[in-house]
C-alpha cells in the first residue's frame, strides 16, 4: 500500500506523492492510465486510491506531448450505499492544486462520502513538483526576494523563458482543464458526476455544465468566478465594497466601534502616505537567523488588506492592524502577516499557469484609463492591474472563444454559496447569471467573504447534502435558519 504524507501548513494541506506504482509515461495515447492503487493519506480514513493519469499538452496534438494529473479518490464508506455519480472537486486560485486538499474536503463532505466517491484530480500544471511555477530572483529564503514581486512583469518574463522551452504555456486554459476533468472522469469509469468548484474552481463547473452536458449531473460553487466583458476593471471596486462592508460591520458593533473609531480614516490617512513612499517592516526570519527589514509598498499594504477580506474569520483582524500601523507601530500584525501573504502564496500558487489564464481569459477587456481614474477612490488594483497589462503584453495566449464565456444557456442544476462581502467574486456575479440560467439557486451568506468557513460545515454542507438528491432548493430555508444564529467572527 503506497503512503501519502501530510503536512499542515496554514490553511493549506501539501501533499508528497511517493512512490505511486506504475505512474510511468505511457508510451502511447492509448496508455494513459488512470494509474491508480490504495495508499494511506493523512487525515482520511477508509479506502483511498492515488495515483495520476496522463492527457495531451495539446488536445489538437493528441499524439504530442503528454502531462501528468495527480489524482486521489476517497471511496465511499458504506459499499452497499454507494451512488454511482461522485463528488468531483476542482480547487481555485486559478493555480492552485486539489490534490492538497483531500483530506480537509473528505472531513468536511464525510456524511455525503458515506454513499458517493469524492474525487480529487489536479488541474493541469498544478501539483507538486509537476506545477509551473516562476522564480523569484534573488536568495528564496529572503521576504524580501518575494514580498511586492508577486505581480512582477520582469519576474514573469523570466519565467517564460525558463518553463516556455518545455511547456506550451497557451495550453493551460479553463477549456483545456475542463476537457481534462472530463476525459479522467469517464477513464475512472463514472457515467456522470456532481463538480463542486471553489472561486476559480467554478468557471471549470460552468464550462463542463455548458460544454459537456452528458458529464453533469449537478454543480455546487462557492463563488462564481466566470470572466466578465469588462475584464478586470473593477478589482478596486470590488476590494472597497468589502472594506466597506466591514467598516460598517465595526460600526455597528459597540465593542468594535468603542475600540476602533476612527477605522476608515486611518486606513485612508496610510495610503496616503505609502503614495509618498514605502514604511519600513521588520520581520523575524528563521532562515536567515535573525530579523529582516523589508520596505513595504503601497501595494503590498493593499493586498494584505485584500488576503485579510478573503475571510470573515481572518477580516476581524483589520480594525486592529489599520489602528497599530496608523500609530506608526509596523511590526505587529502587519510584519506578522507580511511574512505570512504573499510568501504563502508563492508556496501555494503555480503562477504560470495562472497567468496563461488570467491573460487569456480574465484580462480580455480590461480599460488602463478606466482602472487609472477610479484608483483615486477605489484605492487597491491599479499597481496589479498595471502589472497584468505588461505580462499579457508578452505572455503566451490562447484564444478564448465567446461561446465560452457565455455559460447561461446550460440548465443543470447549480447550488451557488457566495458571501455578501466577497472582494473576489461578488455576490453581483452569482445573481447576475441566476437571472439568466433555470435551475441556478443562490444561497447568500451575510457578511460572508470568498471563504465561508465559518457557517461551512454546519450550515452549507447539510444543505448541500440535500441538494445533491432533492436537485433544487428544499433545504435553503434550514441553511438560512442556520445561518442566521451563527454568529459572525468577532473583531479582535
Amino acid at each position: 500500500m503506497t503512503s501519502i504524507t501530510t503536512k499542515l501548513a496554514n490553511c493549506s494541506v501539501g501533499i508528497a506523492f511517493l512512490a505511486l506504482g506504475g505512474t510511468t509515461s505511457p508510451a502511447s495515447a492509448n496508455d494513459r492510465g488512470p494509474y491508480l492503487e490504495q495508499c494511506q493519506v493523512e487525515g482520511i480514513s477508509g479506502h483511498v486510491d492515488c495515483g495520476s493519469i496522463e492527457v495531451p499538452e495539446n488536445w489538437q496534438d493528441p499524439d504530442g506531448r503528454n502531462i501528468s494529473l495527480n489524482i486521489v479518490v476517497s471511496r465511499a464508506t458504506e459499499v452497499g450505499a454507494k451512488l454511482a455519480d461522485p463528488l468531483v472537486f476542482v480547487a481555485g486560485g486559478p493555480g492552485i492544486d486539489v490534490t492538497s486538499s483531500a483530506a480537509w474536503r473528505s472531513q468536511s463532505w464525510a456524511k455525503i462520502r458515506t454513499t458517493r466517491d469524492l474525487v480529487f484530480i489536479d488541474a493541469r500544471g498544478t501539483g507538486g513538483k509537476k506545477a509551473l511555477k516562476c522564480d523569484y530572483p534573488g536568495p528564496p529564503e529572503a521576504y524580501a526576494t518575494i514580498i511586492g514581486k508577486i505581480w512582477s512583469a520582469d519576474r514573469f518574463r523570466h519565467c517564460l523563458h525558463h518553463l516556455g522551452a518545455n511547456h506550451d504555456l497557451s495550453q493551460y486554459t479553463t477549456i483545456n482543464i475542463a476537457t481534462d476533468l472530463a476525459y479522467a472522469v469517464k477513464l475512472l469509469g463514472y457515467r456522470n458526476a456532481n463538480f463542486v468548484g471553489s472561486s476559480y474552481g467554478s468557471r471549470v463547473v460552468m464550462e463542463l455544465m455548458s460544454h459537456r452536458p452528458d458529464l453533469v449531473r449537478t454543480g455546487i460553487t462557492v463563488g462564481m468566478a466566470i470572466p466578465r466583458k469588462n475584464g478586470i476593471n473593477d478589482l478596486g471596486k470590488q476590494f472597497k465594497d468589502a472594506l466597506e462592508a466591514r467598516v460598517r460591520q465595526c460600526n455597528q458593533t459597540p465593542a468594535c466601534n468603542q475600540v476602533y473609531p476612527t477605522f476608515y480614516e486611518d486606513f485612508t490617512k496610510i495610503v496616503r502616505r505609502l503614495d509618498e513612499g514605502p514604511i519600513e517592516v521588520e520581520l523575524e526570519n528563521q532562515a536567515l537567523g535573525g530579523t529582516e527589514k523589508i520596505s513595504l509598498s503601497k501595494g503590498s499594504f493593499l493586498h494584505i488588506v485584500r488576503n485579510l477580506l478573503y475571510d470573515a474569520r481572518r477580516s476581524a483582524h483589520i480594525p486592529k492592524l489599520i489602528q497599530e500601523v496608523a500609530m506608526g507601530r509596523n511590526n505587529g500584525l502587519l510584519a506578522d502577516f507580511a511574512q505570512r501573504f504573499e510568501p504563502g502564496q508563492a508556496k501555494m500558487l503555480a503562477d504560470a499557469m495562472w497567468a496563461t489564464i488570467q491573460c487569456s481569459e480574465d484580462f480580455k477587456g480590461t480599460d488602463l484609463d478606466h482602472v487609472q481614474k477610479s484608483s483615486v477612490t477605489n484605492f487597491y488594483g491599479l499597481d496589479r492591474v498595471t502589472n497584468i497589462a505588461k505580462l499579457c503584453g508578452f505572455w503566451p495566449q490562447a484564444p478564448h472563444p465567446e461561446a465560452h464565456s457565455e455559460y447561461a444557456a446550460s440548465a443543470h442544476p447549480l447550488l451557488i454559496f457566495n458571501g455578501s462581502a466577497d472582494p473576489a467574486t461578488p455576490l453581483s456575479w452569482a445573481t447576475d447569471l441566476a437571472s439568466q440560467r433555470s435551475n441556478t439557486f443562490v444561497t447568500v451568506v451575510p457578511g460572508g467573504s470568498h471563504g465561508l468557513g465559518f457557517v461551512w460545515d454546519n450550515c452549507l454542507v447539510p444543505y448541500a447534502d440535500t441538494f445533491l438528491t432533492t436537485q433544487d432548493d428544499s433545504g435553503l430555508r434550514d441553511a438560512q435558519a442556520c445561518i442566521a444564529r451563527t454568529p459572525m467572527p468577532e473583531f479582535k
